[in-house]
């Protein structure tokens, strides 16, 4: 059985393009991966604390970059990216930011990423609130 085709306990992974093929599709680096990991999930495991776990994994890149223990990224084109959207049902803000988080150069573009990050945490709070 491959990978993809089995699931160790829960199925909010289920998908036809799963999180970690998107990953090694784009070569996505391990901060940026756990990011879109938890943005992935929130609405079908976790609500709020995914959230708020890809903010704290924000967090420590944007420290790792600014303290030159990591390098910008060089630039590139997303892969799959469009079909990871469908397949994952993603809202716009989460498409938003996968899409910077796969194509950021620069300081400023991941200091958006972490504007979103905080509008998605007031969304999973209205959520939560609702539910």
């Amino acid at each position: 059985m491959a990978a993809n085709e089995r699931q160790v306990a829960g199925d909010h992974y289920r998908s036809g393009l799963q999180h970690w093929d998107l990953v090694a599709h784009n070569k996505m680096g391990y901060f940026e991966a756990q990011i879109t990991k938890y943005i992935t999930r929130w609405k079908k495991k976790n609500g709020v604390q995914d959230v708020e776990k890809s903010i704290h994994y924000h967090e420590k890149l944007t420290e790792l970059l600014e303290n030159k223990v990591l390098d910008l990224p060089y630039s590139r084109e997303p892969k799959f990216l469009e079909e990871f959207k469908i397949s994952n049902e993603l809202y716009s803000v989460e498409y938003t930011i996968f899409y910077l988080l796969l194509t950021y150069t620069s300081m400023d573009e991941l200091f958006r990423v972490g504007i979103l990050l905080q509008h998605l945490l007031e969304m999973a709070k209205e959520k939560e609130r609702v539910n």
